[in-house]
């Protein structure tokens, strides 16, 4: 039967997500391995139309001969996608533990009065159980996470499957699970248990208290540890920064100063203990890399153990310890925001409600300025008053009359020639002579 090539898994991913492979291929079993470069082989018991084909061949996947790799059965080909890292989500969680540990972790359940499902898994499961809660307290599920517990811890992803916690599957809805079964997704592959999950529900038969002579243990001298703050160079992001008295005015001048849309990337909640208090700012969003707080205070990064504990910037929290203890050591519960800072011979928790914050942008009240009344000046009766400038215009020039010509003289006939008799000035000169007279 003809294989599939598929060179990577993004190019899987691609073709699932895309659509390029039909729902009804995509869903079929099959089998399925890798050869020694990382590439899969595919070989579906219900192999795409050509058309379909031609559409992935453009990612890569072609139809090829027998794989020539050891092949397994896969439910359909999501199954063959890794886990990536993702952030605990909230909501119930699935403890799958042995079942000789179901009593204790039920017991730690209960105390915290959380409503609790529990189930004995059948064959081919048996020497499991299920224990279901609606929200438990981060010291159960932080020791139920260790390593040696025994136990793991899932969360539901999509209908009728459950991913292991802290994981995601990136196509959890093409996954094949029945209605009547539920499909536990890890790291080291999936697992079909067939019937349901249990609901979370109260206890029905409650036990009538009744006294119990008191057993008085023997003491043992304890040993006090006390964590302290080591210099660390691994790579850290800050989240938190705590503001004192000497960084307010820096930080009033970033909030009156500063583009709303800047003030909504940050979240800020006041914390007092006496005399002294502070404003804790923190991001809106975990994952906005880009809001950093461009004032001058303590910054805090998150510690990987735990949700809701920040540890300064560049430093982080000595020694290792369960987690369960350190968040019973530092006062961590649901709900609450934990920031530790370095005292004389150990480190002092500092704690506020997650309720507490509130969107930096609510703490700024714009106002107009007051309004000023302006007062024209008078308006002049001119525009342009210049001084007054009379024009005086003679109209009339004394100018003597010129002689009216005579008439031409009758030819009297050739007569004696005579000298030239002399010329007066000429109405030029006078008027030349007039106005040099004026002056």
């Amino acid at each position: 039967m003809p294989a599939l090539f598929v060179p990577t898994f993004d190019a899987l991913r691609l073709a699932l997500a895309s659509g390029l492979v039909p729902g009804a291929a995509a869903r079929a079993p099959g089998r399925a391995g890798r050869d020694t470069n990382g590439h899969l082989w595919l070989e579906p018991d219900e192999m795409p139309a050509r058309d379909a084909l031609a559409a992935l061949a453009r990612l890569g996947v072609v139809a090829l001969g027998s794989p020539g790799v050891p092949t397994e059965p896969v439910r359909c080909w999501a199954d063959l996608l890794p886990l990536r890292r993702a952030a605990p989500a909230p909501g119930p969680l699935l403890f799958n533990v042995p079942d000789r540990h179901l009593a204790a972790l039920v017991a730690r359940l209960r105390r915290d009065g959380a409503p609790v499902g529990v189930r004995l898994l059948p064959d081919p499961h048996a020497g499991r159980a299920w224990a279901t809660c609606a929200a438990p307290s981060p010291s159960v599920v932080g020791r139920a996470e260790e390593p040696d517990s025994g136990a793991r811890v899932f969360y539901q992803q999509a209908p009728h499957v459950w991913v292991a916690r802290g994981w995601e599957h990136p196509l959890a809805s093409h996954l094949v699970a029945p209605p009547d079964g539920v499909l536990l997704v890890a790291g080291e592959g999936t697992a079909l248990v067939p019937g349901f999950v249990p609901e979370p529900h109260a206890d029905d038969f409650a036990l009538a208290p009744r006294p119990v002579a008191p057993v008085v243990p023997v003491a043992a001298p304890p040993f006090e540890v006390r964590f302290r703050l080591k210099r660390t160079d691994a790579p850290h992001e800050e989240r938190l920064w705590v503001l004192g008295p000497a960084e307010a005015p820096a930080f009033d001048e970033f909030c009156r100063t500063a583009d709303e849309r800047l003030l909504r990337r940050f979240e800020y909640a006041p914390v007092s203990a006496g005399a002294d208090s502070c404003v804790v700012v923190r991001r809106a969003t975990a994952a906005d890399g880009a809001a950093v707080l461009p004032v001058l205070a303590p910054g805090f990064a998150p510690d990987p153990r735990l949700a809701g504990l920040f540890v300064p910037t560049g430093f982080a929290l000595r020694p290792h310890a369960r987690t369960h203890e350190l968040a019973a050591a530092l006062g961590l519960a649901t709900g609450r925001v934990v920031w530790v800072t370095g005292a004389p011979g150990g480190v002092t928790a500092h704690g506020t409600d997650a309720r507490a914050f509130r969107p930096l942008h609510e703490r700024i009240e714009y106002a107009a300025p007051p309004a000023a009344r302006l007062t024209p000046d008078a308006v002049p009766e001119e525009l342009f008053p210049f001084a007054r400038v009379a024009l005086q215009q003679e109209t009339t020039i004394d100018l003597e009359p010129e002689a009216a010509p005579a008439p031409p003289p009758r030819d009297p006939g050739p007569v004696a020639p005579v000298a030239d008799a002399p010329r007066g000035p000429g109405w030029v000169a006078r008027l030349a002579g007039w106005l040099r007279g004026r002056r």
